[in-house]
């Protein structure tokens, strides 16, 4: 499916899943490198993980860019 803008492609897709009780979240998005638009999206379900806290986040001097 296409969709005209992001916010368009989520409320399509928040609106089917509150007819099924429950609700979905932007994970992450798929750019272009060339033209810097999005190419795809990944929805998921609200209770789906979060990253958690690291504790060794105190001890790090230069951490790294946060992955999915």
């Amino acid at each position: 499916m296409k969709f005209d803008s992001d916010e368009d492609e989520f409320n399509y897709y928040n609106e089917y899943a509150v007819t099924i009780d429950f609700s979905v979240r932007k994970e992450y998005a798929n750019k272009s490198k060339a033209h810097r638009y999005i190419t795809s999206r990944k929805f998921a379900c609200y209770k789906e993980g979060y990253r958690g806290k690291d504790k060794r986040d105190m001890l790090v001097k230069k951490p790294r860019k946060e992955t999915s």
